[in-house]
């Protein structure tokens, strides 16, 4: 599905409502808030702010790219709706990132390993993602990048304490054949590091932030569109979560179902 044309890409996956749209892969507008709650009173007015400063309609957009998270559940849903709701309004496709291949794709932008333009001969490398979940654990998912190529993830994404997926990240980064330090991200990336380290794996800090970069979010999915054939449409965009939300059922005993109640006849 080859085509020019601007590309709005949103996120809300974390503590910040963000949106960019790019043109032939370049930011031509960007917004990045932090907040941690709000998102969904300011994503709209933002994107309405980023066409207004470029002279655009919504109908002049290629595709909407959202994160699809993992990240916090409430945010998740606000920026696939909208990108959904934007996509059935214009007509356009609306593609979802998942958040730790933007992150990697954030990193790897930073280091000139760029899906184009970026740094002549950068050499490829192997990189963890990380960022924090909920109750002191972590989401992380192994990439290997090469110049010119979107993240190629080594392994599945993954959630839970570092000590128990750190052993085989550590043998999933092992398996791939591109030399050097693992470059390691995240607001954890010194204690993960350490642990790699420790199974025998030479590494590198890399950023410390695990918000991903709406234009990253953008740049894969305009990459993922030029791949796909020209009748080819991308599936929507939905919420990933790597296990259930924490919210239980109710343990009290649900209130009866009364049976129902016939309608009188109408009066004649």
């Amino acid at each position: 599905m080859t085509g020019a044309g601007p590309l709005l890409a949103i996120d809300t996956a974390a503590s910040q409502c963000g949106a960019a749209i790019l043109v032939d892969g370049r930011v031509a507008a960007e917004r990045l808030e932090l907040m941690s709650r709000g998102q969904a009173e300011r994503l709209m007015p933002m994107i309405a702010e980023l066409l207004a400063e470029l002279s655009l309609a919504p109908r002049d957009l290629r595709a909407v790219a959202v994160c699809e998270g993992p990240g916090n559940f409430t945010g998740i849903r606000i920026a696939v709706a909208a990108a959904r709701g934007l996509a059935l309004s214009t007509g356009r496709p609306a593609l979802g990132v998942g958040r730790l291949d933007a992150l990697a794709e954030t990193e790897a932008w930073g280091l000139g390993l760029r899906l184009s333009g970026g740094t002549p001969g950068a050499a490829p490398l192997r990189l963890l993602a990380t960022a924090e979940a909920r109750r002191g654990e972590i989401l992380a998912q192994p990439f290997e990048i090469h110049a010119g190529e979107a993240p190629r993830a080594l392994a599945p994404l993954a959630q839970g304490e570092a000590e128990t997926l750190v052993p085989a990240l550590a043998e999933a980064l092992a398996s791939s054949p591109v030399p050097g330090p693992v470059r390691v991200c995240g607001p954890d990336a010194p204690r993960i590091s350490a642990m790699l380290e420790a199974a025998g794996l030479a590494v590198a800090l890399g950023d410390l932030g695990d918000m991903a970069d709406p234009a990253s979010i953008g740049r894969l999915a305009g990459a993922a569109l030029d791949r796909l054939a020209a009748e080819e449409t991308p599936p929507p965009p939905a919420p990933r979560y790597p296990r259930p939300a924490d919210a239980a059922p109710s343990r009290e005993t649900p209130p009866p179902l009364l049976p129902p109640t016939p309608l009188p006849d109408p009066p004649a």
